[in-house]
């Protein structure tokens, strides 16, 4: 089965722009991102099981499967 699950977060502005500049750079941003926030709570929202039939049976979009 699939479990969806959607957590509400950001990061900086400068790790953005690092990631059009080098994916390395980008990556050590990315660390110093998740160090800042350590202490920090996300929301997060885990929705229903979706069968792995139903996925692949069905003729919804991803995008209209996501907002069910």
């Amino acid at each position: 089965p699939l479990l969806p699950v959607h957590i509400q977060a950001h990061n900086s502005l400068l790790f953005y722009a690092s990631t059009l500049v080098s994916p390395t750079v980008s990556m050590l941003l990315l660390m110093q991102q998740m160090f800042r926030r350590r202490h920090s709570q996300l929301p997060i929202k885990i929705g229903q099981q979706i069968a792995w039939n139903d996925r692949f049976s069905s003729t919804l979009s991803s995008r209209e499967m996501a907002e069910q």
